[in-house]
């Protein structure tokens, strides 16, 4: 089975069109179910000339054209958001702690991926091209020469996430953490599906 990953970072600000190729709004933040190891991605909150409406991602058709994620809604209609989690408000840029309290490195971007017919967070950019990324410099600097490592921690490490302002906790001690490149992830999260996500 197919799997195609992408950063949070590269649909936030996104555009939204209508079926019938009309704008409707911008990616504001995505949300998961965080009941599961690897959580799903469920809910899309878009920002439109009238507010923000939030919808199901399954409504939501995402495709690259011209090295940009362009999203169109199939179906507009308001949805509940009971235990929904939302990566941009909750996550990013949340500080990581350790079972030991101690506060180790920042979420700056979330890896996401493309598995079937959804879309699972599987892991935590804690890189400094995560940072870079954000600020639309990343694939600049990769053209003139520099080198960007990527540092992800995987989200079955993560123990807890808030729907608040708190830190994310561990389940491990940092140094007991497995920190990975991108192009590790696939495999990694093929053998968790094996057991089950």
């Amino acid at each position: 089975m197919e799997m195609n990953g992408f950063y949070l970072s590269r649909i936030l600000g996104g555009k939204v069109f209508t079926k019938d190729s009309k704008f409707f709004g911008k990616i504001k933040d995505i949300g998961v179910v965080n009941k599961l190891k690897n959580p799903i991605v469920k809910a899309v909150k878009v920002k439109t000339s009238k507010g923000i409406i939030n919808f199901k991602w399954q409504d939501i058709f995402v495709k690259k054209q011209d090295g940009q994620y362009i999203m169109i809604i199939n179906k507009i209609e308001d949805i509940n958001l009971e235990h929904v989690v939302f990566l941009a408000q909750h996550v990013l840029d949340k500080q990581i702690i350790d079972v030991n309290g101690r506060k180790v490195v920042r979420v700056n971007d979330i890896r996401l991926l493309n598995y079937g017919t959804n879309i699972f967070v599987v892991a935590a950019d804690i890189g400094t091209e995560g940072i870079l990324r954000r600020m639309g410099i990343a694939k600049p600097m990769v053209r003139l020469g520099f080198k960007l490592s990527s540092k992800l921690i995987l989200w079955n490490d993560v123990e807890t996430i808030f729907r608040s302002n708190e830190n994310i906790m561990l389940s491990k001690t940092y140094n007991k953490v497995w920190i990975l490149n991108p192009s590790d992830l696939a495999d990694v999260f093929q053998k968790t599906t094996d057991y089950g996500v």
